[in-house]
């Protein structure tokens, strides 16, 4: 005898990661959003298997010590609830350093599809001299510069390619500017963000310092 479905509804929540909340793991981020759903009293769905969970489904990770203002989170509930409700329980479950900015509806075709798609990535710096802005746009106008890249199958190294674009800079006072940059992921022998990312900090040596804040604040499927 078999069981009847049960219908599925699907949302997304769009949340930060600022303070504490830089330093979690991509697998300490997943338990403690998994906590908080079950804490909530939503009427979750439930994974299938042995090792019983919320069903969830999270955006690509963000490298230690980042922040972002645009990390994401899919879940699936057994009711159809209105989001200002889904806010009200969900929101005082967050821990410390990870705070819900928005929740949507979603179908249930929007499945998280990382490739090709980009990453926009926020970097704030004290630069009274412009000697960092010098700095990283020298590293960036040399697209043969490899990138170390360390996986399974041992080390490897991809050119940098055309896979970023410098969006702007600003000045906030004559102390401190920010930079916006889009990387492209998930192209085959392309080096990711938090790679390219790594080797710009390696580059910029001690003046690297300076950086303020490394902050993920959008993603572009």
């Amino acid at each position: 005898m078999t069981t009847a479905p049960t219908e599925e509804f699907s949302f997304r929540a769009i949340y930060s990661r600022t303070g504490a909340g830089i330093y979690f793991s991509h697998l300490d981020t997943m338990k403690a959003l998994i906590r908080a759903i079950r804490r909530s009293g939503l009427p979750y769905k439930l994974t299938h298997g042995f090792h019983v969970r919320p069903k969830v489904c999270l955006g690509p990770p963000l490298p230690l010590g980042h922040a972002s203002q645009y990390e994401i989170i899919d879940f699936f509930l057994d009711k159809k609830i209105p989001i200002s409700e889904i806010r009200e329980s969900l929101s005082p479950q967050m821990p410390q350093g990870l705070k819900i900015l928005e929740i949507t509806e979603i179908s249930s075709e929007s499945k998280m599809n990382w490739n090709n798609s980009r990453v926009r990535y926020r970097f704030v710096f004290h630069d009274s001299d412009k000697k960092i802005s010098l700095l990283i746009k020298e590293f960036f106008s040399n697209s043969h510069r490899l990138i170390d890249s360390k996986k399974a199958s041992g080390a490897k190294q991809y050119p940098l390619g055309n896979f970023f674009q410098i969006i702007g800079t600003q000045e906030a006072d004559h102390e401190t500017s920010s930079i916006i940059i889009d990387f492209q992921q998930g192209q085959p022998n392309s080096p990711s963000a938090s790679k390219i990312i790594n080797a710009l900090l390696n580059f910029l040596g001690e003046a690297g310092y300076n950086i303020d804040l490394i902050e993920r604040i959008a993603i572009f499927p």
